[in-house]
């Protein structure tokens, strides 16, 4: 049934079947302004850091649908889309290259934090445009078809159901 079917699949959740990972480097330059847009002397500041990170993607299993036709003897398994599951930058791996302290403008904590959490997204849309939603989607649909036709009845026999995987 399709129950036994969502079961076989709902015990997994996340199903994550692509990792991207990247090493890059990037500069924030920033000056405080006053009015009319002019900047302010001595506010400012530079850093420089690199940086390793690991982008990984897949589908979420719960959002899986399961059709079952017992007059075609056929089991439909919509799957969803792919999407990143998790994007980590560990800490250890941050690099500060340079740090340029304007006179009245210090770097803090804040800021390095900040930098890095903006350095997040154009990284997830170079994995993506790399192609990591399409294998992500690809191999998806390789492993839960070896899953499922490793359940009885299902894909080789005479009264066995055909798997139909989009």
């Amino acid at each position: 049934t399709s129950d036994t079917v969502k079961q076989q699949l709902g015990s997994l959740s996340d199903l994550i079947t692509q990792e991207y990972a990247y090493t890059n480097a990037d500069i924030r330059e920033e000056s405080e302004t006053w009015i009319f847009g002019l900047t302010k002397p001595g506010t400012k500041t530079r850093l420089v850091v690199t940086y390793d990170g690991v982008i990984k993607a897949g589908i979420d299993l719960s959002r899986v649908q399961v059709t079952v036709n017992e007059e075609r003897r056929e089991i439909t398994v919509s799957l969803p889309a792919s999407r990143i599951t998790d994007h980590n930058i560990p800490q250890e791996t941050i690099d500060i290259v340079e740090v340029k302290n304007g006179l009245f403008n210090k770097i803090s904590l804040d800021d390095y934090n900040a930098f890095i959490g903006e350095q997040k997204p154009p990284m997830e849309k170079k994995a993506i445009d790399y192609g990591l939603l399409r294998k992500a989607d690809e191999e998806a649909r390789k492993l839960v078809e070896a899953l499922l036709n490793a359940m009885p009845g299902i894909g080789s026999g005479e009264d066995a159901y055909k798997l139909i995987i989009q």
